[in-house]
């Protein structure tokens, strides 16, 4: 399923997920060792440039899948761009700024397009805490409203999602290929759903279920997923 219609979504929400952090001081960050990976929620951005360890890197960021992982190391604040670097170091054509958030050891930093550049949101993404056989169900119907997650035919699992955040579900073997889910929300004190559906996940990946509202004044909600191995 395409996210054209996810990042329409996130022109509303995504400046509420971004932790943007000015320094008020000038004293000089101290640099930072990470890995990372990323995937673009509207169409592939392809090849984008990033300086580690003060030389220039490249990393593709395509929309089905996520990116080779990459090692980063250099100032908090990670830019991306696409031209060229100055002779003051100062790199052209950025796309995209974001501070890495130091309580995350491997991020999956998320593109969502913002008028002519990109907001990044992060995400954990490290296999030991999102191994093979997990999903992700991530909220991001509205920057208000949590969901309630039922899983399997009678909806004995259930997940509590808060808005534009995400629970960890770890698959058990009758899931396999097949399971239930209904989104439901609290309207007027009683549970309203939103979504009665079936997905199909393989127990041998991990995935990310994008749950979004392609049009804010309609209540018609839609579910896109992001597959992976853990590498």
């Amino acid at each position: 399923m395409s996210f054209l219609t996810i990042s329409r979504t996130l022109l509303y929400i995504v400046p509420l997920l971004l932790a943007t952090v000015h320094v008020a001081h000038a004293q000089q960050a101290e640099d930072v060792r990470i890995r990372f990976t990323a995937f673009s929620l509207k169409g592939k951005l392809g090849e984008l440039s990033f300086l580690s360890g003060g030389k220039v890197e490249k990393i593709k960021v395509g929309d089905y899948r996520r990116s080779a992982t990459v090692d980063y190391s250099g100032n908090p604040e990670l830019v991306f761009f696409t031209g060229p670097v100055g002779r003051d170091g100062v790199p052209t054509g950025v796309v995209a700024r974001t501070r890495i958030k130091p309580n995350l050891k491997q991020p999956l930093l998320l593109f969502a397009q913002t008028g002519e550049g990109y907001s990044v949101v992060q995400i954990e993404d490290d296999p030991a805490q999102f191994s093979l056989g997990s999903i992700r169900f991530m909220n991001l119907i509205s920057r208000k409203h949590e969901v309630h997650i039922g899983i399997g035919e009678d909806a004995q699992d259930r997940l509590r999602i808060p808005a534009l955040g995400f629970r960890n579900y770890r698959m058990q073997e009758a899931d396999h290929g097949n399971l239930r889910l209904r989104i439901a929300k609290q309207h007027q004190g009683e549970m309203k759903v939103l979504r009665d559906c079936r997905i199909f996940p393989d127990n041998s990946q991990r995935y990310i279920y994008f749950i979004y509202q392609p049009d804010p004044d309609k209540p018609r909600i839609q579910i896109s997923s992001l597959a992976g191995s853990a590498s």
